[in-house]
């Protein structure tokens, strides 16, 4: 088993899959920041260095604790289907599920609206700071790890042929 340490500083901490994310995020605190623009600024690396676990195109869920006043506020971003894919669509065309390797299983994805939500709410950063990291690891690269190029390799043998839906 390997355990990732967490990335501390005087003004907090910060634990991911990616070291390089937790940096992006904790950099953001003793720059003003607090802990939803940590947040956002790690999970905006983390699409980029952790593709495979969570991208651009996947979901968001966020518990925030609002000290002020001792509420918790919940967010659910999470996938949508496309507006016109009804149950009515489906059966007519006579389907009784969605397989998974079929186009009605792609979503419309909610990570970057979720974000841009809790940024808008609890954010202190602007957000175009908060994605500096991301968008540098992005266009100047990383060192890639042996799992996303496991994940790569695998994607290729699994869709190699062209399948028929």
């Amino acid at each position: 088993m390997i355990l990732k340490a967490p990335f501390m500083g005087t003004s907090g901490g910060i634990a991911s899959e990616h070291p390089l994310a937790s940096v992006a995020g904790l950099r953001t605190l003793p720059e003003g920041g607090n802990a939803v623009d940590a947040a956002v600024a790690t999970s905006l690396s983390l699409a980029v260095t952790q593709p495979h676990l969570g991208s651009l195109g996947g979901d968001c869920f966020a518990l925030i604790y609002e000290a002020s006043t001792g509420k918790v506020h919940c967010i659910n971003a999470s996938c949508w289907s496309p507006k016109k894919l009804t149950l009515e669509h489906l059966r007519n065309e006579g389907l009784s599920h969605i397989p998974v390797e079929s186009p009605h299983a792609v979503v419309v994805p909610g990570l970057v609206d979720g974000l841009n939500k809790i940024h808008r709410k609890f954010g202190t950063a602007k957000f175009e700071k908060l994605a500096e990291t991301a968008v540098h690891l992005a266009e100047k690269g990383f060192p890639v790890s042996h799992n996303p190029g496991d994940f790569e390799h695998t994607g290729k043998l699994r869709y190699r042929k062209p399948r028929r839906i």
